[in-house]
Parts: structure tokens; C-alpha cells; sequence
């Protein structure tokens, strides 16, 4: 999995347009990365990135989902450094951890991408993976995973990246 907050600023038909049907062929380049190789992930792919985090009883999936009560899962899915950045422990290849940029009070911004699966009932947004991790002013943990929201497929802003995997 590549870190998607490499990727903020790029839109769905942005990416697209490099990478035909999500998919990267030689030459893809985005944001500087050679992404031959890479694919767009699915909403359910980004459910299956989750539930191999997810420890509960709770499976993420098929289709939109959301669980609210991940917030074991969501520490350990994202690391901390200081100042508190949360990124994928596994990032692969070129996208070596970086911060995502952004807090909100008590807790980190959360790490969200663009998928490559069409909202249901409107072909004009994609559906985002999204995971946060943070304490409230308490310091009592909360995590949630979504995969329900949408976003029209040419917004480009920089809290959203992509969520792209290659099969080694």
C-alpha cells in the first residue's frame, strides 16, 4: 500500500487521466512517483486494508461501511512521531512515511483517499477510505473507519489523497 496523503491534490479524474481505469501502466507519473505497477483501490479493498487492522467481532464490508469504535486498531495502524502525524506502517517503495498534514483539537487529521468505486446512485462521486485516530479532551482514545462518504470525482483538495496497492 502507497501512502495516500502523497497523493493529496490530485482528483479521481486526475488520476485517471495518467492512470486509465486506476490502473498504471510504464510512464504513470503522479506527483512525482513512478506508479507503473499501481492500482486505484476499490472500496472493498480499502474495507479489506482495514479489517486486517480491525480486531473486533466487526467486519468492514462489502460495499459503504463505517465502525466507531476502532480506536485500538486505529493506534496501531498509524504511528506517531512528534509532532503527531498519523501514516501507514507499511508504506512500500518510493512513499516512505511523511506527515499528513492538518490536526483538529485533541486528536490527528484523519487519513483519508479516494477509491476507485463509484458512489451508488450517483456515478459523478467515488466513495473515500477514511481513518482517524485521536484522544478528546479526556484523553479517552476514539477510532473510527469509514468507508460510506463520497466525493465528486474532480475534487482536489489537499486533505484527500488515494488509496493505491501493488501485489508484489
Amino acid at each position: 500500500w502507497a501512502q495516500p496523503s502523497h497523493f493529496t491534490g490530485l482528483s479521481w479524474e486526475g488520476i485517471h487521466s495518467i492512470c486509465p481505469a486506476g490502473s498504471c501502466g510504464p510512464g504513470a507519473v503522479l506527483r512525482g512517483y513512478d506508479m507503473n505497477g499501481w492500482t486505484l483501490a476499490s472500496l472493498d479493498q480499502v474495507n479489506a486494508l482495514a479489517n486486517h487492522y480491525l480486531t473486533t467481532t466487526y467486519t468492514m464490508g462489502p460495499g459503504p461501511d463505517s465502525f466507531s469504535d476502532a480506536a485500538a486498531e486505529m493506534q496501531e495502524m498509524m504511528y506517531f512521531e512528534y509532532p503527531v502525524h498519523p501514516v501507514i506502517v507499511f508504506a512500500d517503495g518510493p512513499f516512505l512515511p511523511t506527515p499528513f498534514y492538518g490536526y483538529f483539537v485533541g486528536g490527528v487529521a484523519p487519513l483519508q483517499g479516494l477509491t476507485n468505486t463509484p458512489s451508488i446512485g450517483d456515478s459523478s462521486k467515488v466513495y473515500l477510505g477514511r481513518f482517524s485516530y485521536g484522544l478528546d479532551r479526556f484523553l479517552n482514545e476514539f477510532g473510527t473507519v469509514s468507508t460510506a462518504a463520497s466525493v465528486d470525482k474532480s475534487t482536489n483538495d489537499t486533505e484527500t489523497g488515494a488509496f493505491f496497492y501493488r501485489t508484489p
